[in-house]
């Protein structure tokens, strides 16, 4: 395989399966993996949204922590100034506790925002800062010559994590255990 890609293999079950896919890299840190702190990559997509859901539902689940993560883009130009990056920084922040607060009531959650220019990165590096043993990311499926990718943060998160990479590729995929959690409650 492809330096920096994650294998035939896992990118077909990315693009084909409507169920979140779960990837574990050989070069998993600790293999006794319980949960306990969970990061997800928020871009207030609706990918990202479905991932937040769902790791929301997690937490619940495992009475886990959630980290959720904004990458704030940062444009490479010199007039941006550091009381544009601060004023950013703040309306993203805004905007994460609104996206989150919904979908992570009732559980320990954070929010992180980080200015940067490769988001696969900046994930990266939350999650050892967090000590994540979960990531959780929406995937940004695209279409070319007929067939869907996956997006490249997932690629290179799932590639490099040195943690389980759960990966939300269709927002479908949270309906059936909606319908599940709906028949437990009755």
């Amino acid at each position: 395989r492809m330096v920096g890609q994650i294998g035939s293999t896992a990118e077909g079950v990315i693009r084909r399966e409507k169920c979140p896919v779960m990837i574990v890299n050989p070069h998993l840190i600790d293999p006794d993996v319980r949960f306990q702190r969970i990061l997800v990559g928020i871009d207030f997509s609706e990918a990202c949204e479905c991932a937040l859901c769902f790791a929301g539902r997690l937490a619940k689940c495992y009475g886990a922590k959630v980290f959720a993560f904004h990458m704030l883009p940062i444009p490479p130009y010199p007039k941006y100034t550091r009381r544009d990056y601060e004023a950013d920084r703040s309306r993203a922040r805004e905007r994460l506790m609104y996206f989150c607060r919904e979908y992570l009531e009732g559980t320990d959650w954070t929010g992180h925002i980080r200015g940067g220019a490769q988001p696969h990165r900046a994930l990266l590096d939350r999650a050892a800062k967090a000590r994540a043993d979960l990531i959780v990311l929406g995937s940004h499926t695209r279409r070319s010559q007929g067939k869907w990718y996956p997006g490249s943060a997932v690629e290179r998160v799932s590639y490099r994590a040195n943690c389980p990479v759960i990966v939300i590729n269709d927002p479908e995929a949270l309906q059936p255990w909606e319908d599940m959690q709906a028949s437990l409650n009755k």
